[in-house]
């Protein structure tokens, strides 16, 4: 049996020496004692869904999948779509 636990941190705004400013910080890689809390039993997978922007990379989308899942859709995409035109998310080149 596989069990699933999602962590949502809200971190509060930091503001910048001096700016004025502030930020939310990374929510990807979000800091602190929740996170490091639950660290000692992270499988330290990754879950497709929380990947977006420029952490969509494609060595994480990989990581996102079991090694026989990420080759079937590698397959797929390459007889479905070998011109890549659906490639804007979490692209899987074809193969």
């Amino acid at each position: 049996m596989t069990y699933v636990a999602y962590v949502v941190v809200r971190q509060p705004a930091r503001r910048e020496a001096g700016a004025g400013g502030g930020g939310l910080g990374d929510p990807v890689h979000p800091e602190g004692a929740p996170v490091a809390a639950v660290r000692p039993w992270s499988t330290g997978g990754q879950l497709v869904n929380f990947l977006f922007g420029a952490n969509a990379t494609p060595d994480r989308v990989r990581a996102a999948y079991e090694p026989d899942t990420y080759r079937r859709l590698v397959g797929l995409k390459a007889e479905y779509d070998p011109a890549n035109l659906f490639r804007h998310n979490h692209n899987i080149p074809p193969g």
